[in-house]
């Protein structure tokens, strides 16, 4: 059987189907439907709820004490003048890290409660672009919540341009990727090569394989280069010396930085003298910050940059390999949209709206993440974002906010998909469903099966059907029936020796599913 184009829509730019969303997109259509994910309201009862309700465990010292609580998530919305105090030495680590676990606790609720599914999505996919590990430095760990609420999730939506600046400025990639620590001569590159890079025009690129001259690049109509080498990079660095965080450190001039954790821009640090970037001239001594607002000018506009971004949104709503007809139209949009408040909004309803968007069903490995998610939403299944969880998801591949690199999470069905990783999904699912100790979730079976009795044949099928959002062939459900019944007449009710093994089978039958092919794929 085939996935209906409602199905298909809700996994494409989603979490997959639950109950409710499955029966409201049936109930406004599909045009609808997308037009609201698009602009998204404030409103998010479910998930706020959820939030609310959420609480996790911290364990640390205390005068030689170990303590153990149980606390709200209660960082989330906490401005940088309050985070930043967690800092003080007397404080544990698991305090100073605990901000940004909340965040990860956070992004798992609203996968599956909340009703702006493409969004989260969206966000979760920034996130990726623009990785930060948040727990390789306490210091990033604890900002972690403002680099979530007023950078990713404020700009997600928006002006590429905007949120471009907003990470450039935030003191958690700051402190990441260095450029807290740069100031003329010379200045720490680590930012400016993986700006470049990674964040807008792509290795692909990098042309210093080619040319060691900046006047040797090839230029474009207007004189911009069109790629850059590593003269660019040295140049984009010393364009943002002195971009740094008040974090009361020396300032080299008898003093000290001021002590907010806010972005602190300090003239002093900052290299004066003529840049040149992608062969554009940057006079001397411009006005403060004016050099690197110029350099992100130059790489939110450059037409590599559209290509980059708008084939990296194509690979995680499409394809591993997204159709040309599709990139295309993303990437004039992003063009055409550049200056656009809502560019990004637009350019995500290019792709979602485009008439072979929804022919590329199955051609996506769900991430881990929008593996166990997925099945949270289809079986009404609570999760409970504890170590347990982070550990699963981690077996499968997906360190969710903790990625070592500034690349972020490869994005293939290859990396999911190699023998061990694939392995491990079939394993965590299976522990997911069939066990209880590591209290991650608690599948209601009796709600799966519901109240009334059915032969083997017509409980897979009703399974399959309810977890996968369609109906299996033939050979898959006379495969799911043949376990159930095990042995036994799969047109016959099923038959159990007792309660447990009742349960334990039937469990199992439900993580088979998980492992099923159509199951794993969007």
């Amino acid at each position: 059987m085939q996935p209906t184009p409602e199905v298909i829509l809700l996994h494409k730019i989603g979490y997959g189907h639950s109950t409710q969303s499955l029966q409201y997109i049936q109930k406004v259509g599909i045009e609808k439907y997308i037009a609201e994910q698009l602009k998204p309201t404030a409103q998010d009862p479910a998930a706020e709820q959820a939030l609310q309700k959420a609480s996790l465990e911290i364990q640390y010292n205390h005068k030689g004490t170990k303590v153990k609580e149980t606390r709200p998530l209660e960082n989330l919305d906490k401005k940088i003048s309050e985070l930043w105090p967690i800092r003080s030495d007397t404080k544990a680590y698991a305090e100073k890290i605990r901000p940004a676990q909340e965040v990860a606790a956070a992004a798992i609720i609203r996968a599956q409660y909340s009703q702006w599914q493409l969004r989260e999505l969206v966000i979760d996919f920034w996130h990726n672009h623009f990785n930060i590990n948040a727990f390789g430095d306490e210091k990033i760990a604890l900002l972690f919540p403002d680099f979530d609420k007023n950078v990713i999730r404020k700009h997600c939506f928006g002006n590429f341009r905007t949120l471009l600046e907003a990470v450039a400025k935030h003191p958690a990639m700051l402190f990441y990727l260095d450029n807290a620590n740069s100031k003329a001569s010379p200045a720490n590159e680590n930012y400016a090569r993986e700006l470049l890079e990674l964040h807008t025009l792509g290795a692909e690129n990098y042309l210093n394989n080619l040319y060691d001259q900046w006047r040797d690049v090839p230029k474009d109509s207007s004189g911009t280069a069109k790629g850059y080498i590593d003269e660019d990079v040295y140049e984009t660095a010393r364009a943002f010396t002195g971009w740094t965080v008040a974090d009361g450190s020396h300032d080299g001039k008898g003093g000290n930085l001021p002590n907010t954790g806010e972005f602190y821009y300090c003239e002093t640090w900052h290299d004066q003298y003529q840049k040149r970037v992608l062969n554009t001239e940057i006079p001397h001594h411009q006005a403060p910050l004016a050099d690197g607002l110029k350099v992100l000018d130059l790489l939110a506009n450059h037409p590599a940059t559209a290509k980059t971004i708008c084939r990296k949104l194509c690979i995680r709503l499409v394809s591993d390999t997204p159709p040309t007809a599709i990139l295309n139209t993303a990437i004039a949009t992003f063009i055409a949209q550049k200056d656009n408040p809502t560019q990004i909004t637009e350019v995500l309803k290019a792709i979602i709206t485009h008439p072979d968007f929804l022919k590329n069903y199955g051609q996506k490995t769900k991430t881990p993440l929008e593996l166990v998610v997925s099945f949270a939403r289809a079986t009404a299944t609570p999760l409970n974002p504890n170590a347990n969880l982070y550990r699963g998801l981690q077996q499968m591949g997906q360190q969710l906010y903790s990625w070592p690199t500034p690349t972020g999470h490869p994005d293939s069905s290859q990396f999911w998909l190699n023998t061990n990783m694939l392995l491990s999904r079939w394993n965590t699912m299976t522990t997911i469903i069939t066990e209880d100790w590591h209290q991650i979730a608690a599948v209601d079976l009796a709600a799966l099966l519901g109240k009334e009795k059915k032969s083997c044949r017509l409980l897979a099928a009703d399974l399959y059907t309810q977890i996968v959002g369609y109906a299996p062939t033939e050979a898959e459900n006379l495969s799911l029936a043949n376990y159930i019944a095990m042995g036994g007449s799969i047109d016959e009710l099923p038959f159990f020796d007792n309660e447990r093994q009742a349960r334990w089978q039937l469990a199992n039958a439900v993580a088979l599913i998980c492992q099923m092919p159509n199951f794993q794929k969007k």
